[in-house]
């Protein structure tokens, strides 16, 4: 068989070629730009996340909160995290099921928290802490990191920051187990 015969089942084609290439319906003769079909989040670079974030109050916040997870982090460099901070949090959401259009990412680094109208305007279930303890952000409790706590109806859990997760097997293992726990993974 060569490379000028090849014949695709009509599912092969169809998982080809799943998105539109060219919109057929002109009502005039500008272009106008045809978006995705398919339902899952656009990826996008970490610059163009930064300028389509959401704000609660007066709060950046990057996600849209699908499922009601809160992960507070801190980093003085950024408006959220770097780079590789970014990417390694998508990994670990990504191996939990879950992607940034499920969290609600808040950088605590440059502002004054207001936990109680975070609370209030996106009713998490879940809330991470990585880099920074939930005293900070007058939470009443103290919790040891990867250690799952529940209190008020919401599950907590603390962790180091991003980049020693990075560079620290046995800190991303205790991480895994934790958010497995959390997440009924």
């Amino acid at each position: 068989m060569s490379l000028n015969n090849i014949k695709l089942s009509p599912f092969l084609l169809k998982q080809m070629y799943q998105y539109n290439l060219v919109s057929t319906s002109f009502a005039t003769n500008d272009v106008t730009q045809v978006e995705p079909t398919h339902k899952q989040e656009k990826t996008t670079s970490k610059k163009t996340n930064k300028n389509e974030n959401n704000f609660v109050g007066k709060f950046p916040i990057l996600g849209k909160n699908a499922q009601h997870i809160l992960i507070y982090v801190f980093d003085e460099k950024e408006v959220f995290l770097s780079d590789d901070d970014l990417s390694f949090l998508i990994k670990i959401l990504s191996a939990c099921g879950k992607t940034m259009a499920d969290v609600a990412l808040v950088n605590c680094a440059n502002k004054t928290i207001d936990r109680m109208q975070l609370k209030e305007e996106l009713s998490p279930k879940n809330i991470l802490f990585f880099g920074i303890e939930p005293q900070q952000l007058d939470y009443p409790l103290g919790i040891p990191h990867f250690k799952v706590q529940i209190y008020s109806e919401q599950q907590f859990l603390v962790a180091p920051p991003i980049k020693e997760l990075i560079h620290n097997p046995e800190q991303k293992k205790l991480l895994w187990v934790a958010l497995k726990d959390l997440f009924n993974v």
